[in-house]
């Protein structure tokens, strides 16, 4: 036998489109970061509106908006994940008393 010299990849057909990812399926850490990423580009960017969180509460931050807010992250993440239909895992909670 005698190996060849370069092996070829196989070629990619461009006209083909990735499948959008499972809301319901875990997120991927590309995912979490890309979610967190876009969360803090909207802070900067001033299009977030903060206004009716009660002080010491956590909001919730999915697709650009927030979401509710309540005393229990945890609980608050599971309600807004369920409410929007996707995993509890893609919903960001964040503590509002540190902005």
């Amino acid at each position: 036998m005698t190996p060849t010299a370069t092996p070829t990849p196989p070629a990619v057909d461009p006209t083909v489109t990735p499948a959008p990812p499972d809301l319901l399926a875990e997120p991927t850490w590309e995912e979490l970061i890309e979610e967190g990423n876009r969360f803090y580009a909207d802070h900067r960017a001033g299009r977030l509106d903060f206004s009716g969180i009660p002080e010491g509460h956590h909001f919730a931050y999915y697709g650009g908006k927030i979401h509710g807010h309540d005393a229990d992250p945890n609980a608050l993440e599971k309600r807004v994940g369920a409410a929007l239909g996707v995993h509890w895992a893609r919903v960001r909670v964040f503590y509002y008393g540190e902005w």
